[in-house]
Order: structure tokens, then sequence, then C-alpha cells
């Protein structure tokens, strides 16, 4: 998985502009394009992002790990 000092990150991506995007149950804006980026906003640890799509009764789920360390710094 990814480790990150950041209590956010950004997650970008391309779906087919006629789908429903969520990330991890929140409806995500999608461009023209298809392209959407989102601030997902993390918590101490391992945290596990879901990205649904779905259009005409299909569904594709992708998962992402992301742990979030914080920094002395930040």
């Amino acid at each position: 998985p990814l480790t990150i000092v950041t209590p956010f990150f950004r997650l970008a991506g391309m779906a087919d502009p006629l789908s429903n995007v969520q990330i991890n149950d929140q409806p995500v804006i999608l461009r023209e394009s298809g392209y959407f980026s989102e601030l997902v906003p993390l918590s101490q640890g391992i945290n596990t992002i879901e990205v649904k799509a779905s259009k005409l009764g299909k569904e594709k789920i992708e998962e992402r790990t992301v742990v979030y360390t914080p920094s002395k710094n930040f």
C-alpha cells in the first residue's frame, strides 16, 4: 500500500462520462470527458478507498489502500 504523511489523498481517474461514480459512497462529479479528481480525507493508519462506477445496471468496484502516518512537520 501507499504510505503518505498528509491527512488527505487526491484520487483522480477516468470513467465513462455517462456512468455514476462514487468514492466511499460519496457521489463524484465527472467532467464531460469522464475525468474526476477528489480529495479523500484519511484516518491515521490503514485506509481503504472504494471507487464504484455504475452504468445501465452494471457495476465495477475498485479498492485502493492508503496508509496515513502523520508527519511531525505537518
